[in-house]
Parts: structure tokens; C-alpha cells; sequence
């Protein structure tokens, strides 16, 4: 339990200073409230984290050391940004007492949820097989022919290599999954503070609806509730779907005139990109992106500019994952045969 919750800080940590740094680079007018920024730059930093760390993983295994080292480059230049500096010491300047002691006290309620015993048949099967071997071997050419179901790629399985040592035999395969229900959980606390405070808006009313609907859809079905401790992908889909509506309703919230206050930079890319992050960790959120890009393209009227940065995004974004499909087994799109790739371990 103490071990999660030391992960889901440093997790935290890590995330939230990628994608402060993200934010920032964005110089987004969207994400004005302080709560809001917190949760966009928590998941970005989690989309982005896991990406780097598959694309890490085709040079060298996701060790604990390596997983440090990747983690640490991002952070080393967020904090070099006097924006991102900024935002930590007004973040620290509301963090009190008592927000401290009820989201300690959150974060031991999950931790108790999550480590229970692991049941879910394809954590066995080959689950955690994938992230043993991307820990101690990184991408390896045709290993789907060693096992069909290791030729599935997935960033969520980059994500947890590095937090699943060798010696902990197991015991914390539903870290990153139990982190994903730790930050719906911190989201929806934010929401009812605002509710309580009276300065609720309609992206608040939204989560405090799909968040628990989604959490009592997963706790009332036997299947979903034994998925939930594991570290199967389907769990972080299922909350960025609700995390990208939030966002696009947060951008139609904000005047147009905010949105392109700075030429070349678009805020609601952010839907886009984290519809991206869901697709790397499972391609059944192709409509997912699919809808994101569309919000992305005519939102605020198409131009070939935009057309121009979400392709180059889309694309920059989708390479790791299905150059690992190709690596693994040939197909960038496996267990789909299409576009698959004539090599020596098809």
C-alpha cells in the first residue's frame, strides 16, 4: 500500500510538471482555474510519459533506472520555465492542512481498493508478461510469435515497466490502474469543493456525473470491477473518454477571441492530444480520436493551418505505438492485418 502511494506521488510529480510544461508552451487561456490546469497537465503529463517510455523502450529496457531517467528529462525542463515555476508556487500557496490531510486520506482509500489480490485471467495471460518483458528487454523484433497476445501494443504497459521491479514479484501490477482511479477520485474533489464554494460551472457538473457513473458502472459489473485491479488499458480508456469531452466543453466555454489570441497556437489541441494517449494505450479509441480531430478541424473553422498541426501531431503522437506493432509483429495495426509490413519475423 505504501509502496503505491509513493509511486502515485512521484507519478504525480512527474505528470503534473510535463504537463504544466505542455500547457505552457501552449500559452492556453482555456485552462484559467487553477483546479483545471492541475487535472489537463496531470493527464497530459500521463499520455506523454507513457509515449516517451515506449519509444525509450526500442533502445533499451524500461528498467527502474531508465524509467528515472526518462522521467527526469521532462521535469528537468519544465522547472526550467518560469511559467511552470509559477504555477507550482501558487499551487503550494493553496495546498493547506486539511486539503492535504483529505487527499492523503483519498489516496489511502484507493491504495486499499487497488492492492488487492490480482484476478483478471489476462493479467496472467499476458498482461504482465508484456511488462516483464519490457522491463528486462524492451521492444523485442517478433515476439508475437513467441505468444499471440504479446504482439498487442500498448503505452499503459511502457507506463508501469519501470514500476514493476522483479522483486516485487507481481504485487503491483494495479499501480498505474489504482493511479487512474486516484486521479478521478482527486477530480471529482475538486468539483465538489467548487460546489460547495458555489463557483461550480457546467465542465464541473459533467464530472461529478461521468466520473461516478463510470466508477459505479466498473464497481456494479463483476467483469469491469475484477478489471479494475490489473493493469489492463481498458481502465485509463475508459476515463480519458470522459477527460477529452471535459476538455472540448471547457474550449467551448472559452471566447473565441481567447482561442487565437496567439497565431500558431491552438488550445484545443489538448482534446487531441489526449484522444491520442487513449488510442496508444488501446486502438479501440480510434472513434475516440476520430471525434477529437474532428472537434480539432472545424471547431473554430477549418484552415489548412490547423489541418497542418493536428496531421503533424496525430502523426508524431501515433509513431512510437505502431512502430512497436511492426517491431512486435510486422503489422503497426496487429491483430489487424492491414498495413502489415513484409519482415524477417512476420
Amino acid at each position: 500500500m505504501l509502496y503505491f502511494i509513493a509511486v502515485w506521488t512521484l507519478l504525480s510529480m512527474v505528470c503534473g510538471l510535463t504537463g504544466a510544461a505542455l500547457l505552457s508552451s501552449l500559452r492556453t487561456s482555456v485552462f484559467t482555474r487553477l483546479g483545471d490546469r492541475l487535472m489537463v497537465a496531470l493527464w497530459l503529463g500521463v499520455v506523454l510519459l507513457a509515449t516517451a517510455l515506449l519509444t525509450a523502450s526500442f533502445i533499451v529496457p524500461l528498467s527502474p533506472l531508465i524509467g528515472g531517467l526518462v522521467a527526469a528529462i521532462p521535469v528537468s525542463l519544465s522547472l526550467r520555465s518560469q511559467r511552470v515555476r509559477r504555477e507550482i508556487s501558487m499551487l503550494r500557496s493553496h495546498l493547506t492542512p486539511v486539503l492535504l490531510t483529505v487527499g492523503l486520506t483519498l489516496a489511502f482509500g484507493v491504495a486499499i481498493l487497488t492492492t488487492q489480490r490480482v484476478t483478471w485471467l489476462d493479467t496472467g495471460l499476458y498482461h504482465y508478461g508484456a511488462i516483464r518483458w519490457l522491463s528486462e528487454f524492451g521492444a523485442v523484433p517478433g515476439i508475437a510469435l513467441l505468444l499471440r497476445q504479446f504482439g498487442f501494443s500498448s503505452t499503459w504497459f511502457a507506463l508501469a515497466a519501470p514500476l514493476n521491479d522483479v522483486f516485487l514479484e507481481g504485487r503491483a501490477s494495479a499501480v498505474t490502474n489504482g493511479f487512474v482511479l486516484f486521479l478521478s477520485s482527486l477530480h471529482c474533489l475538486i468539483c465538489l469543493i467548487r460546489v460547495f464554494s458555489k463557483r461550480s460551472t457546467t465542465s464541473d457538473w459533467f464530472i461529478l456525473f461521468f466520473q461516478p457513473v463510470a466508477v459505479l458502472g466498473i464497481f456494479s459489473t463483476r467483469l469491469l470491477s475484477t478489471v479494475l485491479i490489473s493493469p489492463s488499458p481498458d481502465i485509463p480508456v475508459i476515463f480519458l473518454t470522459g477527460i477529452v469531452a471535459w476538455t472540448i466543453l471547457l474550449n467551448f466555454a472559452s471566447p473565441a477571441d481567447d482561442q487565437v489570441k496567439y497565431a500558431g497556437f491552438h488550445t484545443d489541441v489538448v482534446p487531441l492530444i489526449l484522444a491520442i494517449g487513449a488510442t496508444s494505450i488501446k486502438l479501440t479509441a480510434l472513434p475516440l480520436l476520430f471525434v477529437a480531430s474532428l472537434f480539432y478541424f472545424f471547431c473554430r473553422g477549418f484552415s489548412l493551418q490547423r489541418l497542418w498541426i493536428g496531421s503533424v501531431v496525430i502523426i508524431l503522437l501515433l509513431l512510437p505505438i505502431l512502430s512497436f506493432g511492426v517491431i512486435t509483429s510486422g503489422c503497426p495495426l496487429y491483430p489487424s492485418s492491414v498495413l502489415c509490413l513484409d519482415v524477417p519475423w512476420q
